[in-house]
Protein backbone atom coordinates (compact mmCIF):
# COMPACT_ATOMS: atom_id res chain seq x y z
CA UNK A 1 0.00 0.00 0.00
CA UNK A 2 2.78 2.65 1.05
CA UNK A 3 3.95 2.26 -2.88
CA UNK A 4 0.34 3.30 -3.74
CA UNK A 5 0.78 6.68 -1.95
CA UNK A 6 1.48 10.05 -3.81
CA UNK A 7 3.65 11.70 -1.24
CA UNK A 8 7.38 10.40 -0.37
CA UNK A 9 7.20 8.20 2.16
CA UNK A 10 10.52 7.12 4.82
CA UNK A 11 10.70 3.99 6.88
CA UNK A 12 12.72 4.19 9.86
CA UNK A 13 13.94 1.02 11.67
CA UNK A 14 14.93 1.88 15.18
CA UNK A 15 15.87 -1.80 16.56
CA UNK A 16 14.45 -4.92 15.49
CA UNK A 17 12.83 -4.51 11.97
CA UNK A 18 12.03 -8.90 11.61
CA UNK A 19 9.61 -10.27 9.05
CA UNK A 20 6.78 -8.88 7.81
CA UNK A 21 7.94 -5.82 8.79
CA UNK A 22 10.58 -5.47 6.56
CA UNK A 23 8.17 -5.79 4.03
CA UNK A 24 6.79 -2.55 4.97
CA UNK A 25 10.30 -1.38 5.47
CA UNK A 26 11.03 -2.05 1.96
CA UNK A 27 7.72 -0.45 0.76
CA UNK A 28 9.37 3.07 0.63
CA UNK A 29 11.96 3.80 -1.99
CA UNK A 30 15.60 2.88 -1.54
CA UNK A 31 16.62 6.32 -0.65
CA UNK A 32 14.07 6.79 1.64
CA UNK A 33 14.60 3.46 4.12
CA UNK A 34 16.02 4.64 6.98
CA UNK A 35 18.07 2.72 10.19
CA UNK A 36 19.86 3.76 13.35
CA UNK A 37 23.47 2.08 13.40
CA UNK A 38 22.64 -0.46 15.86
CA UNK A 39 19.33 -2.00 14.23
CA UNK A 40 18.94 -5.39 13.24
CA UNK A 41 17.06 -6.52 10.23
CA UNK A 42 15.83 -10.42 10.27
CA UNK A 43 15.03 -12.05 6.99
CA UNK A 44 12.80 -14.94 7.66
CA UNK A 45 10.50 -17.41 5.03
CA UNK A 46 6.78 -16.91 5.32
CA UNK A 47 5.21 -19.06 7.75
CA UNK A 48 1.27 -19.70 8.47
CA UNK A 49 -0.01 -21.05 12.10
CA UNK A 50 -2.49 -23.76 11.55
CA UNK A 51 -4.44 -25.27 14.32
CA UNK A 52 -6.73 -28.34 15.03
CA UNK A 53 -6.29 -31.84 13.76
CA UNK A 54 -3.41 -32.23 11.12
CA UNK A 55 -6.30 -33.39 8.82
CA UNK A 56 -8.24 -29.90 8.76
CA UNK A 57 -4.86 -28.03 8.32
CA UNK A 58 -3.50 -29.37 5.38
CA UNK A 59 -3.17 -26.65 2.80
CA UNK A 60 -2.11 -27.23 -1.11
CA UNK A 61 1.96 -26.89 -0.94
CA UNK A 62 1.27 -24.68 -4.20
CA UNK A 63 -0.10 -21.59 -1.44
CA UNK A 64 2.74 -21.27 0.74
CA UNK A 65 5.39 -21.97 -2.17
CA UNK A 66 3.59 -19.19 -3.89
CA UNK A 67 3.58 -16.91 -0.96
CA UNK A 68 7.59 -17.62 -0.16
CA UNK A 69 8.32 -17.35 -3.73
CA UNK A 70 6.38 -13.36 -3.61
CA UNK A 71 7.84 -12.58 -0.66
CA UNK A 72 11.85 -13.83 -2.06
CA UNK A 73 10.89 -11.34 -4.96
CA UNK A 74 10.04 -8.39 -3.45
CA UNK A 75 12.70 -8.75 -1.34
CA UNK A 76 14.86 -9.65 -4.58
CA UNK A 77 14.08 -6.57 -6.16
CA UNK A 78 14.02 -4.30 -2.99
CA UNK A 79 17.94 -5.42 -2.53
CA UNK A 80 19.44 -5.74 -5.75
CA UNK A 81 19.90 -9.19 -4.90
CA UNK A 82 19.12 -12.42 -6.98
CA UNK A 83 16.49 -13.89 -5.57
CA UNK A 84 18.20 -17.22 -5.43
CA UNK A 85 20.29 -15.37 -2.75
CA UNK A 86 16.96 -14.20 -1.39
CA UNK A 87 15.74 -17.10 -1.16
CA UNK A 88 19.00 -19.29 0.71
CA UNK A 89 18.79 -16.93 3.19
CA UNK A 90 15.59 -16.41 3.89
CA UNK A 91 15.48 -20.19 4.47
CA UNK A 92 15.98 -19.93 8.00
CA UNK A 93 16.33 -17.34 10.04
CA UNK A 94 18.80 -14.61 8.55
CA UNK A 95 19.75 -11.77 10.91
CA UNK A 96 21.67 -8.73 9.57
CA UNK A 97 23.16 -5.53 11.17
CA UNK A 98 22.26 -2.17 9.18
CA UNK A 99 26.00 -1.60 8.49
CA UNK A 100 26.07 -4.90 6.41
CA UNK A 101 26.68 -4.25 2.73
CA UNK A 102 23.57 -6.86 2.14
CA UNK A 103 21.30 -4.41 4.68
CA UNK A 104 18.45 -2.87 2.71
CA UNK A 105 18.78 0.05 4.52
CA UNK A 106 19.43 3.17 2.41
CA UNK A 107 21.10 5.12 5.06
CA UNK A 108 21.88 4.35 8.65
CA UNK A 109 22.89 6.97 11.36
Amino acid sequence: MLRFVRPPIRTIVAGCGARRAILIFIAAKKGERLSLPHSRFLLHQPSSASFGQASDSRSPPTRSSACETAYNEIVSEATGKPADTVAHDADRDFWMAALRPWSTASWTG
